[in-house]
């Protein structure tokens, strides 16, 4: 059997025949979004506000951000870097990166190593929450959605989640070549 790549919208699965033909079996598609929250560090109302869809990153438009991202005491200006590649089977990455406003260039040091160890591969979508005058920066922790604050560039995890996309069978493809309608439980029977 084969299948589509489990992110996209919608799958089909497959069954190569022994002559090495292709015969459709179903599709599927992305239903609802489960997360859950796996860890919580020192604010699990953070955490769970944010599996909760909740709680509002800040504006994606707004970039740069000008904040003190590490709570330093300092203000940094926050630029949200991304690239998209078609080498081999290609991907997408984003990550954060502090800039010298003065250059527009990469300020480099230590908290911009921090930020870029937390980036996103196979994805574009990265946030920034602002929680009792803190902020949270999304990234991945070992392939799994965290949330990231900075102090004096050093990273602290304060959340990690579960995302469990569901699915559901649109089409069932019989062997008769019809196609029956999955919501009619009879109209799957032979």
């Amino acid at each position: 059997m084969t299948g589509s790549y489990p992110n996209r919208g919608m799958q089909l699965m497959e069954w190569i025949t022994p002559a090495a033909n292709r015969r459709p079996i179903c599709t599927f598609a992305l239903g609802r979004v489960e997360v859950s929250v796996t860890y919580s560090g020192s604010s699990p109302k953070l955490c769970k506000a944010v599996a909760n869809n909740e709680l509002s990153p800040l504006a994606a438009s707004a970039f740069p951000l000008t904040l003190d991202a590490d709570n330093d005491g300092k203000t940094d200006h926050l630029v949200l870097n991304g690239e998209d590649s078609g080498a081999g089977c290609g991907h997408s990455a984003a990550w954060f990166d502090v800039i010298d406003p003065a250059t527009n260039t990469s300020r480099g040091g230590p908290l911009s190593k921090a930020l870029r160890s937390i980036g996103k591969y196979n994805s574009r979508d990265l946030n920034i929450y602002s929680h009792e005058g803190a902020y949270y920066l999304e990234g991945d922790l070992e392939h799994a959605p965290a949330l990231f604050a900075l102090s004096r560039g050093a990273l602290e995890t304060e959340c990690v989640f579960r995302v469990q996309p569901k699915r559901v069978v649109e089409k069932v493809y019989p062997l008769d070549g019809a196609v029956r309608d999955p919501s009619k439980a009879n109209d799957l029977q032979p």
